[in-house]
């Protein structure tokens, strides 16, 4: 539980800095960029596990 509470400490901070970049360099905050800092932590374990699973699926196969 540690490592996912620390895991998802660590996507937010770094989702917050891109985020946060793209919004100093344009027009400020928008739809866009608090969809990226929301979602992106949320979802990239998931296209992580979904990867994982495509490869061992092949992996399994002759």
């Amino acid at each position: 539980m540690l490592l996912i509470n620390l895991y998802l400490v660590i996507t937010y901070i770094v989702s917050f800095e891109i985020a946060n970049k793209k919004a100093n360099n344009g027009d400020g905050w928008d739809v866009e960029l608090l969809t990226t800092f929301i979602l992106f932590p949320l979802v990239m374990p998931i296209l992580v596990l979904l990867e994982i699973h495509a490869y061992l699926t092949k992996k399994s196969l002759f």
